[in-house]
């Protein structure tokens, strides 16, 4: 929502959403849903033109190339958590 210029508020739902009965469907269900969010986000940033990264974005002091820059770091550092996680 952010990287299109929209406001969001994420309520507790959508920052941790939790399954009410955890299970391998469930867990299937997230990983879709997570490729799915994240294969938008590319899309979006990838229609972005130069000018348009350079915008500051609506209520904030940031431009949506920070944003972008941000969501990166934010996939990295969970990356990392899992591949530790794995590796125990």
């Amino acid at each position: 929502s952010r990287v299109l210029g929209e406001p969001m508020q994420v309520s507790d739902d959508l920052d941790w959403p939790t399954p009410a009965k955890p299970s391998a469907k469930s867990w299937r269900q997230a990983r879709t849903e997570l490729e799915e969010a994240s294969d938008a986000l590319h899309a979006a940033i990838a229609k972005m033109t130069d000018r348009k990264l350079q915008t500051r974005r609506p209520g904030t002091t940031g431009t949506y190339y920070e944003l972008a820059h941000g969501q990166l770091q934010h996939a990295a550092y969970h990356a990392g958590q899992i591949a530790l996680l794995r590796k125990s």
